[in-house]
């Protein structure tokens, strides 16, 4: 019984001398390293020449189907009945393939802007775990989708992230983890790889 009693005691002090730590909270905004470094800059700017010129070329086939389908409309159209016909579910199917283009092409844009931002997220996670193993966080927890809602006196370390960011640092960090930005966790127990 006193060794049981000795045991709890011992574990009370140490769960108020852990709770009276104060903890070193970190937090990453990989959405604002993403649209700072060069290489987010640059993949947004391939990005929006590649929608620009695309949206120039639906542009025209709009306007190509409206000209089509005014002329069809046009009291000087002489078709037949049946060749009006023909020619209205022509003008829809081209309708409908223009209009499915268009949805493709977004979907191709979603893929190409997730693929290029996963790779900056990727390198912004492995810096951060640099810098909470050099600098000894508890935790770096990412901004707007780790579920942190509230942290006494959090240190950003987004500004050191985006200064330590390279090029040749867009090799994903190896080991089981390492890869995840939200909620990353550093201090003790935490494995990152450099």
């Amino acid at each position: 019984m006193k060794q049981v009693k000795g045991m709890l005691l011992g574990f009370l002090v140490l769960v108020s001398a852990v709770v009276q730590a104060e903890l070193k909270v970190g937090v990453l905004d990989v959405q604002r390293v993403i649209l700072t470094v060069e290489e987010g800059k640059q993949a947004r700017q391939k990005l929006e020449k590649l929608v620009r010129d695309k949206e120039e070329e639906f542009k025209k086939q709009r306007e190509q189907l409206k000209k089509q389908i005014q002329e069809l409309d046009s009291p000087a159209s002489l078709l037949s009945k049946e060749a009006r016909m023909e020619k209205e579910k022509e003008l829809e199917k081209k309708k409908y393939d223009l209009m499915s283009a268009q949805g493709q092409f977004q979907e191709q844009v979603k893929g190409q802007e997730m693929q290029a931002t996963q790779k900056i997220a990727i390198t912004a996670s492995k810096l951060s775990h640099e810098i909470a193993k050099k600098e000894n966080f508890d935790f770096i927890f990412e901004a707007g989708s780790s579920g942190l809602i509230y942290a006494k006196n959090p240190v950003d370390i987004t500004p050191r992230v985006i200064s330590a960011y390279k090029p040749q640092d867009l090799t994903p960090p190896a080991g089981p983890g390492a890869g995840t930005t939200a909620g990353v966790a550093a201090g003790p127990g935490a494995t990152a790889k450099k």
